[in-house]
């Protein structure tokens, strides 16, 4: 809206001088002439879409350095898996020599005390 306000003002004063016809859009239609392309922006606008690419750009840079965690998070969660998975195969083994030994000692001492009572 004030980009047309602006725009449609200023074509109607230069307007005077030259030979053109007005659309209802706000355009103007220069005969015999060479027209360049041009949109009169507020400063606003600009500075809306200037901060809107700052913040683009701080949220692909946060992006990466989330991602970067996300796959480090990941490495350091298979490590985690794979290390629990070795201590519990070391553990039941050593709990499997435990009731080995507990076992062997006392059918050792059963059948010791068996020997000596004959």
């Amino acid at each position: 809206m004030i980009v047309l306000l602006g725009c449609s003002i200023n074509l109607l004063a230069s307007n005077k001088h030259t030979n053109g016809t007005h659309l209802s859009t706000g355009g103007v239609v220069v005969e015999k002439a060479i027209v360049k392309d041009s949109v009169l922006v507020s400063y606003n606008d600009l500075r809306l879409a200037n901060s809107k690419l700052i913040e683009l750009n701080y949220e692909k840079k946060i992006n990466t350095t989330l991602r970067s965690i996300i796959v480090n998070d990941s490495i350091i969660i298979q490590h985690y898996k794979s290390n629990s998975a070795l201590m519990n195969k070391s553990y039941k083994k050593a709990i499997r020599q435990r009731n080995i030994a507990i076992g062997g000692g006392v059918v050792f001492s059963i059948v010791t005390l068996l020997l000596l009572l004959k």
